[in-house]
């Protein structure tokens, strides 16, 4: 589960993503609203936490702006408790509910995320397919060309996060902290460890390959076509 955090008080910011992390979601924190837009427009998410406390008119577009990009995105918004008759104006404004700043070290902030999931805009989150490969996160099944392919957890979770990235270039930090939820290490080599595996199941049997290395930057998985620069790229 991916969740967007935007709060422009950076010890609070790091304490959402804190307490998130502990609850097993992956975090992406937007420092500012420009980051906040940036970041909706880039990224799927299935969650946005925005903290709205400080009347930020800045803020106000920004929770419409990614209300308009992504219709079904569940967006819960923090709030002061001097801020409760402003609610109602940011539910008509893109919020589909909301949470006092004071609740957030409370078992609450937990209990509204999940009811915004569970009642979430989104239905069950669609298939993704890059060229011939389809993964179904419903039912957590992966096919390419029609081939029925088994991954490990660690393996799909690292599919899922190449497919909804595809076509742009990831680092192996982002891989680790995005894809896994865990504290990027500098002396590792378990993201290329688990790229060779998924190279071997995903293009082992195909003469197009879709996972690409990207020289001094990290790994891309082909969005469409069969061209790409061969300066920049490399299938191994």
């Amino acid at each position: 589960m991916r969740i967007l955090v935007s709060a422009t008080d950076s010890g609070f910011a790091a304490f959402l993503e804190q307490t998130f992390r502990v609850q097993h979601y992956a975090v992406d924190l937007a420092a500012d609203w420009v980051e906040t837009r940036s970041l909706a427009e880039n990224r799927e998410f299935d969650l946005a936490l925005l903290d709205m406390s400080h009347s930020d008119p800045a803020g106000l577009a920004a929770l419409q702006y990614v209300r308009g990009i992504r219709p079904h995105l569940p967006i819960l918004v923090l709030i002061n408790r001097t801020q409760l008759e402003e609610s109602v104006r940011l539910m008509t404004m893109g919020a589909d509910d909301f949470v006092f700043r004071s609740a957030a070290s409370s078992p609450e902030l937990f209990v509204r995320a999940r009811g915004v999931l569970h009642r979430g805009r989104r239905p069950h989150p669609g298939v993704l397919q890059v060229q011939d490969l389809e993964l179904n996160p419903a039912k957590r099944t992966v096919t390419r060309a029609g081939r029925a392919i088994r991954l490990t957890s660690k393996e799909y979770s690292l599919l899922e996060y190449l497919m909804r990235n595809a076509g742009r270039g990831v680092t192996r930090e982002q891989i680790i902290e995005h894809a896994w939820n865990l504290p990027a290490a500098p002396h590792t080599n378990v993201v290329e460890v688990y790229i060779n595996y998924l190279r071997k199941k995903i293009d082992g049997e195909s003469e197009h390959k879709l996972i690409l290395t990207i020289r001094g930057t990290g790994y891309q998985l082909m969005k469409a076509g069969p061209d790409r620069s061969p300066a920049r790229a490399a299938s191994a």
